[in-house]
């Protein structure tokens, strides 16, 4: 959808389509921080105060996307999709699953993957970072988590290629017969696992969701399949793009790469300053309940509006020389996992499955270098590239 909404798309002509996505976004700033894009009627964001309101705004700028499209029962469940109260009781209730002490007992568990991959790897002089490293871990840990077969990851990269591939604008997606049937296909695999659970519960996220109660409340199967969906989704495409990003830019940036060979301690911050040097996720869509003045323009109620993290987090009014990747950035307020209400849910585990991942693989591989032959998404509502070949050392 980017290439229907940013003011100039890049062209598939470009070797680096993010990197022309940032220059065209950095056009768009310099003209306004708000911009009507008449070819999709809807408002671009893209300066980071403004984003930031958009964000934290629930009640100017509501999450509930099928005030203004047919989302069906896609949003039952879906935090994404959902404003207080209803998002604070589903959030509740699943906070009481989803804890820090689960997040932190799952990371013995990804050392353990993580070896058991580079272990996998060792004497391959290239491999390509996606397919045998950073898309595998993630969705292991997510599987494991959620207590479904990993061995079933054929499928949830399908749903995720599924989503990832289309390049419908948002008011259309749901018109993506190949996005509804990985829905629909996603949503009866949780259904199933969720109703098993009900009747048979063990120690796995799945489980405690379908036991989760406040004041009486339980979420039905139905929620449950569309958060586990969700999870799935972010959970490990989310961490799978960072981890991709930031060989990257540590590739592109060899003093960078240099000082965090010689500070390992700088490895958090690397994280962070990749997170908003290419946030997973470039875009947010948000629905104005009123009419609202934001950036000298004024939206009427009822409009769709794209708050754009990408170019947020690339204002040069927030961050002094945005263009640089730079890994002692302090402060770093980047707002790639969101901000607000719908600030990531997954983040602590994202963090720390990818501080995992990177330590991991620059421990076995410290000469690790990009290869010709990247390869970025279609669908520039997600930052990363798909395929990442890399050469093991010099």
């Amino acid at each position: 959808m980017a290439e229907e909404t940013t003011p100039g798309a890049p062209g598939a002509e470009s070797p680096d389509p993010v990197a022309a996505l940032m220059g065209k976004l950095a056009m768009g700033r310099a003209f306004k921080s708000v911009l009507f894009d008449d070819s999709t009627r809807t408002w671009q964001v893209l300066r980071y105060d403004e984003v930031v309101e958009v964000l934290t705004d629930a009640s100017t700028y509501s999450a509930q996307l099928d005030r203004v499209m047919p989302l069906g029962t896609v949003n039952r469940g879906n935090l994404g999709f959902m404003d207080p109260p209803e998002h604070n009781r589903a959030r509740a209730l699943v906070n009481q699953a989803f804890t820090p002490r689960t997040v932190n007992e799952l990371g013995t568990r990804m050392e353990t993957i993580t070896k058991e991959l580079l272990d996998g790897l060792s004497g391959r002089a290239e491999f390509d970072l996606i397919a045998d490293f950073a898309y595998t871990l993630p969705v292991i840990t997510i599987a494991e988590l959620l207590g479904v077969p990993p061995e079933d990851r054929v499928l949830f990269h399908k749903w995720a290629q599924a989503r990832a591939s289309t390049t419908s604008a948002v008011t259309d997606v749901l018109k993506d017969e190949n996005v509804m049937a990985a829905l629909r296909e996603q949503t009866e695999y949780f259904g199933e696992h969720a109703r098993t659970r009900r009747a048979n519960p063990g120690d796995d996220l799945l489980s405690q969701l379908t036991q989760a109660e406040l004041d009486g409340d339980r979420l039905d199967e139905e929620e449950i399949a569309n958060f586990a969906g969700l999870l799935l989704m972010a959970g490990h495409v989310t961490a799978t793009s960072v981890i991709a990003s930031a060989v990257l830019a540590l590739d592109a940036n060899p003093e960078q790469a240099a000082a965090l060979r010689a500070e390992p301690a700088l490895m958090p911050a690397a994280i962070e300053e990749t997170i908003r040097y290419y946030p997973p996720l470039s875009q947010a869509f948000r629905v104005t309940t009123r009419d609202v003045e934001l950036g000298g323009e004024k939206i009427p109620e009822g409009q769709l509006v794209v708050a754009w993290l990408l170019s947020a987090n690339h204002d040069e009014r927030r961050f002094t020389d945005p263009q640089r990747f730079d890994i002692r950035r302090d402060p770093n307020p980047h707002i790639g996992f969101s901000r607000g209400v719908h600030f990531c849910l997954g983040a602590a585990l994202a963090r720390l499955e990818i501080r995992i991942a990177l330590e991991g693989l620059y421990g076995r591989f410290p000469g690790l270098k990009v290869l010709p032959g990247v390869e970025w998404h279609d669908n520039l509502r997600l930052i990363g590239p798909r395929v990442l070949p890399v050469r093991t050392g010099p």
